[in-house]
């Protein structure tokens, strides 16, 4: 508990900048809210909600690893976990540079499309 009450901070306050920022994009206009939103949503689902399971699944066997006080194991995980992630966020990538034509093929309107990129 003593060290991870940093973690369970940062996850409390966490969602308070996507509030902030809604807030702010709300003033501007519909269209800035519209993209704000739009561009949330396709990174939440692309690469937080991918790059959060592959933490929390590495957590879980470098805490078991270092619970049986095998430091090096934890290590072999560690750097298992940056190759994974090099992999698979060099394969989310290619859809986020494309968003645009993904975005105009689904029927987004041109102006939020544009702002949600």
């Amino acid at each position: 508990m003593q060290t991870a009450w940093m973690p369970m901070l940062g996850m409390l306050f966490h969602p308070i900048y996507t509030v902030v920022n809604a807030a702010a994009c709300g003033v501007l206009g519909a269209n800035e809210l519209a993209g704000f939103g739009l561009g949330s949503l396709t990174l939440g689902i692309l690469a937080i909600s991918i790059g959060t399971c592959f933490s929390m699944a590495a957590g879980t066997l470098v805490a078991i690893s270092a619970g049986a006080k095998d430091y090096r194991q934890c290590r072999v995980y560690l750097h298992r976990q940056y190759y994974l992630n090099s992999i698979i966020f060099a394969a989310i990538c290619v859809p986020l540079l494309f968003i645009r034509p993904i975005y105009s093929l689904i029927g987004q309107d041109p102006i939020v499309a544009d702002l949600a990129k």
